[in-house]
C-alpha cells in the first residue's frame, strides 16, 4: 500500500514563493460591474400640461342616452297582450268543454256500434288499427317482420314467379334475346294471364328482396336500375313479338300490364 507521504512528495507545492513574480504584480482582482442605466427624468416645465397637475382636466362619465318613450310603448303593448290573454282564459267555459267531449265520445261509440255487423268492412278497420298499433310500438318483432317480408320472403316469391313463368313458356322458347325463337308459340296462359312478362317480374322482385336481405344499398340501387333496363328491353321485345305473332296486339290489350299488375 502506498503511503500518503510518498504521494505528496510527487505533488507540486503551491505557495507564494512558487507563483511567478510577474503574475503576482500584474494580477488584478475581479469586480462585478453593471451596465449603466439612464437616469429618470421628469418634465419640470410648468408650461406643459402633463407636468402641471393643476392643468390636467378629468372628463366626467356620461351615461348613454335612453329613449324612455320606446320602452314605455313596449311595456304598454306587453301589458295589453297579457290582459287580452287573461280575458280569453276567463271566458272559457269548462262545463261546455266537458259536455262537448262527452257528446263526441258518445257519437264515436254510436258510430262503432251502428250498422250491420260483419258486413261493414271490419277487415279493413282491423288492418287499419293494426297499422296504427305497430307504428306506435315499433321495433322488436315489427322490424323483424318487415325485414323478413321485404327481404327473404320477397326473394322467394320472385324466384317462384320466375320459375312458374319459365315452366309456362317452356324451355324450348327460353331466350335472353329480345327476338323470339323461330317457330315459337305465343303463350297467354298461366302466369302470362296477369302480366305479359312475368319472368321479368320475378327477377326484379327477387333482386330487390336479395338486396334488402343482405342490407346492401348498392344492390338495391342496381335492382332499380335493372328494372328500368328491363322495361326498356320489353319495349324493344314487344316490337319483335308483334311482328312474329299476329295475335300479340290483341293479347296486349287484354293484358295491359308489362311486369306489375295495376302499376306497370
Amino acid at each position: 500500500m502506498v503511503s500518503p507521504a510518498f504521494v505528496s512528495s510527487f505533488l507540486p507545492r503551491l505557495s507564494p514563493t512558487t507563483v511567478p513574480t510577474a503574475f503576482r504584480h500584474n494580477a488584478k482582482p475581479l469586480r462585478l460591474c453593471r451596465a449603466p442605466r439612464a437616469p429618470l427624468r421628469m418634465n419640470t416645465d410648468p408650461d406643459k400640461p402633463e407636468s402641471n397637475p393643476a392643468n390636467q382636466t378629468t372628463s366626467a362619465f356620461e351615461a348613454p342616452s335612453f329613449d324612455t318613450d320606446v320602452f314605455s310603448k313596449f311595456v304598454d303593448s306587453a301589458q295589453q297582450k297579457i290582459d287580452s290573454f287573461q280575458q280569453s282564459v276567463q271566458e272559457i267555459d269548462a262545463t261546455e268543454i266537458v259536455d262537448n267531449t262527452k257528446q263526441a265520445s258518445l257519437g264515436l261509440v254510436d258510430n262503432f256500434i251502428a250498422g250491420d255487423w260483419l258486413n261493414r268492412g271490419e277487415l279493413y278497420g282491423a288492418i287499419q288499427l293494426a297499422f296504427v298499433v305497430f307504428l306506435l310500438r315499433g321495433g322488436g318483432a315489427l322490424d323483424f317482420l318487415v325485414n323478413f317480408l321485404a327481404g327473404p320472403a320477397l326473394f322467394f316469391v320472385g324466384a317462384l314467379i320466375s320459375g312458374k313463368a319459365v315452366f309456362d313458356l317452356g324451355l324450348k322458347q327460353l331466350s335472353i334475346w329480345p327476338a323470339p325463337v323461330p317457330n315459337g308459340e305465343l303463350q297467354t296462359s298461366g302466369a302470362y294471364e296477369y302480366v305479359r312478362h312475368p319472368m321479368y317480374s320475378g327477377v326484379v322482385l327477387a333482386s330487390v328482396g336479395f338486396a334488402v336481405a343482405t342490407g346492401s344499398p348498392a344492390r338495391l340501387a342496381l335492382s332499380i336500375a335493372f328494372a328500368a333496363f328491363l322495361s326498356k328491353k320489353i319495349d324493344v321485345e314487344e316490337q319483335f313479338l308483334k311482328d312474329a305473332y299476329p295475335g300479340y296486339e290483341e293479347y296486349s290489350e287484354e293484358v295491359p300490364y308489362k311486369m306489375i299488375p295495376t302499376i306497370l
